[in-house]
Order: C-alpha cells, then sequence, then structure tokens
C-alpha cells in the first residue's frame, strides 16, 4: 500500500521534471538559434551570446580561414607568415585541408556569416543527437543537453565561428556509429562511415587524433570478432592518416597557434604560469600534479566501483561508455600536451552521457563523490560567466581534479576496454 501511495506521488514531480526539462531545453535551442541569427541577419547587432565578449566583424575565428579562403595566397605563403589576409592579422594555423575544403566550395570572406551560422546549428543537432542517444532517460537527457548548450565553451566556440565546433561534432558520431545503442545493424556502412569521419577530423584538427588512436588500438586489441578486427584497424589507420597527409606542416601549425595563460584557458600550463615565473609558477603547476595524482590514486579503491562500473548486458551503457574512452584520452592528452582556449571544454561533453548513467546505479554511500564529480563539471561549463580570479580555481584545483578523475577511469578500464571482448 505505501509503495503504491509513494509511486502515485511520485509520478506528478516526475512529470514535471520532465515538463520543466524540456521548456529549458528548448528555451537553450531559440536563444542559441537567436544568437546566430543575428550574427547572420544583423552582424550581432541585436542581444545575443549573453556573457560572452563579442568580437568584431562576428565569428571572428572563422574569419581567418574564410579570408584566406578568397585571397589570392598559397597556403604556404599563409603558414610562413610571408602572406596574411586574416582581418585580424593573425599568424595562419590551419591545416591545409581545412583551406583546401572552403576553397573547393567557394567559401570566402562574403561567406562568414552563413558559414559561422551553419556551423552553430551543426553543432546544436550534434550536441542533440549524441546525448539523447546515449543517455538513459529523456529528462536526464534534456537537462544535460540544456546545461552544454548553454555553457560558456559551447558559446564561445559558435560565438567565434571556430571550426573546432565541427571537428568536435564530427568526433561525437564515431563512437555512436560503431556502437549504435540499439546493435550493430549495417555495422560494415557504419563502421566505414565512422572511418572516414575520423579521417575528417584529424584532417581538419589534429587534436582528435590523441583520442582516436589509443580509442580504436584498444579495440583492436579487444575486438571480439577476428573477422570484424579491421574496423577499428581501418579507423587507427584512418586517423593516423590524417596527420601524415600534413605531417610537414605541423610545427608551424603549432608555432602559429596562439597558447593563453589567464583565465579563460585549458591545460596543464595554462593556468598563469608564464605570467608568474619563477618559484610561484612551480609551486602552482606542483600543486597541479598533484591534485592530478591524489585523485587518480585514491580512486584505485574498490568502495570507488561503482563510478566506473556497470552491466555489460547494456547496449546503451557500453555505447556511452566507448564514448567515455575515446574523448576521455582526448581529454587527458589535450590537458597534459597543450595550451587551449576554453572553446576546447568542449570536448568534455563526450564522457558525461557514461557517468550520468553509472551514477544512477551507485551506492549512496558514493552520493559525495558523485556530487562533487558533477558540480565540478557544471562549475567548468559555467565559471567563465562569473570571470576575474575564480578562473584561477578552475585551472589549479577543477580541472586537475577532473582530469584525475579521468585518468582513474582509464587506468581502470585498460583491461575491459571493450565489455564484449
Amino acid at each position: 500500500m505505501d509503495r503504491k501511495l509513494d509511486s502515485h506521488l511520485a509520478k506528478p514531480s516526475t512529470g514535471r521534471l520532465h515538463l520543466f526539462a524540456a521548456f529549458a531545453f528548448f528555451c537553450s535551442l531559440a536563444y542559441t538559434l537567436a544568437s546566430l541569427a543575428s550574427y547572420y541577419f544583423s552582424a550581432g547587432g541585436s542581444f545575443a551570446f549573453f556573457r560572452v565578449p563579442r568580437m568584431s566583424p562576428v565569428f571572428a575565428d572563422l574569419r581567418q580561414l574564410t579570408h584566406s579562403s578568397s585571397c589570392g595566397s598559397s597556403f604556404w605563403e599563409l603558414l610562413a607568415n610571408t602572406s596574411n589576409c586574416d582581418p585580424f592579422q593573425r599568424p595562419f594555423n590551419y591545416t591545409w585541408p581545412s583551406l583546401q575544403l572552403l576553397r573547393s566550395l567557394g567559401i570566402g570572406a562574403e561567406g562568414t556569416e552563413l558559414t559561422g551560422a551553419l556551423f552553430g546549428v551543426f553543432g546544436l543537432i550534434a550536441v542533440s543527437v549524441f546525448v539523447f542517444a546515449l543517455t538513459k532517460g529523456r529528462t536526464k537527457g534534456l537537462l544535460i543537453a540544456t546545461a552544454f548548450i548553454m555553457s560558456f565553451p559551447f558559446q564561445l566556440a559558435i560565438e567565434r565561428g571556430n571550426h573546432d565546433v565541427i571537428v568536435f561534432g564530427v568526433c561525437l558520431f564515431v563512437p555512436l556509429l560503431l556502437f549504435p545503442p540499439e546493435g550493430f545493424g549495417g555495422q560494415t556502412a557504419k563502421a566505414i562511415t565512422a572511418s572516414a569521419l575520423a579521417f575528417s577530423a584529424v584532417a581538419l584538427k589534429v587534436f582528435p587524433l590523441v583520442g582516436l588512436a589509443p580509442w580504436s588500438f584498444g579495440l583492436a586489441i579487444r575486438w571480439p570478432d577476428r573477422r570484424a578486427k579491421w574496423i577499428p584497424i581501418l579507423i587507427l589507420v584512418m586517423s593516423c592518416l590524417g596527420v601524415l597527409i600534413q605531417i610537414g606542416d605541423l610545427s608551424q601549425i603549432m608555432a602559429n597557434t596562439p597558447k593563453p595563460d589567464g583565465g579563460t584557458s585549458f591545460g596543464f600550463l595554462a593556468s598563469y604560469q608564464s605570467r608568474l615565473g619563477g618559484m610561484m609558477a612551480m609551486i602552482l603547476t606542483a600543486f597541479k600534479a598533484a591534485v592530478v595524482v591524489f585523485i587518480a590514486y585514491i580512486l584505485r579503491s574498490d568502495r570507488f566501483d561503482g563510478l566506473f562500473a556497470g552491466s555489460q548486458d547494456d547496449q546503451r551503457l557500453e555505447s556511452s561508455r566507448q564514448a567515455a574512452l575515446m574523448f576521455s584520452c582526448m581529454i587527458l592528452v589535450t590537458w597534459l600536451v597543450s595550451r587551449s582556449w576554453d572553446y576546447r571544454l568542449v570536448i568534455c561533453l563526450g564522457v558525461v552521457p557514461y557517468f550520468a548513467n553509472i551514477f544512477d546505479n551507485a551506492s549512496p554511500a558514493l552520493k559525495t563523490p558523485k556530487t562533487s564529480i558533477c558540480l565540478g563539471t557544471f562549475f567548468l561549463f559555467y565559471e567563465q560567466y562569473v570571470g576575474g580570479r575564480i578562473g584561477v580555481v578552475s585551472d589549479a584545483l577543477v580541472q586537475p581534479a577532473l582530469i584525475g578523475f579521468i585518468l582513474s577511469f582509464l587506468l581502470r578500464s585498460r583491461k575491459t576496454w571493450l565489455a564484449s571482448g
């Protein structure tokens, strides 16, 4: 009797939460589409992209690529800085396939606004498909999608027209195609498509390789069907090929890439070390390293198993776990070896559906670490709206703590890279 009463009372509450989540999601879509429309129709003249510092002209990052596409300089002249077509006079740091793709499509400076708006729309579609396909529970999916769409990194990326949005969206579809939640129907076609997307992502931007390569290598080792082992091998080969076609340009691309050291930054060496210098920089660097090691070490305990393990018979759970493995590699290596603006934080979405699914089944004893991880991720996505010195807390404490969590997840997964393997 009591159980029936509890169930009856819970349903209206659950229904109201779902309606709120749906309303919030559609509001986030409407707001973002209105922002993109403002940039397309009135060059940002109307209210848009709240609290994101606006650059003028609009879609500023994209303009380096579109203006370079329409000027007569060759890729190698642009890369060597003997010619510069960027309206902001920034060193050219895009890959050869990125420039050639725009030139082959006839997209130049005059097409910046339309291209930037389409980048944003594609990002919204990719994020929505990824979250709703891999998250168990529609209400939870709506809340996660809303929180991410309105996050500073995503809003910053689409405000700048940064083509990381395209690369990120393409990467979301790779594990989704290879491990569809509904099963493995049409496996060959999906595998070939995933391989083509992996090549495209790396050809457009090199950093996805650090996620795609170790993930596909692990799959190749653990793949249960020898006759189908070509699938992860093909993804690995195509990912590496995306780098090989531009191997001679990488050093100059890296040299031309700006390296932030302030509050809107992502990376082990991105938090004020260059500004502080000397002993303070060494102390801060050592502190961040200690946080990573400490979190990864304490999570080795068996009492934290519920943060990482789930039923191997749940296809949706395994699909989201594979996405988490790929993006965990990408996040970890990118954070360790590079310095990026905060728009690079968008890749953190790749791990969210899996841990959102796992946390449902975790024991009450894990309430504190579960809450800490959720709040830490939310803080990472929203602290830039506040700005100021809070960025130091993010760079020096929250980012390293979450990196330690991701490192622990990868270490625990090394023997069960593929649950059915």
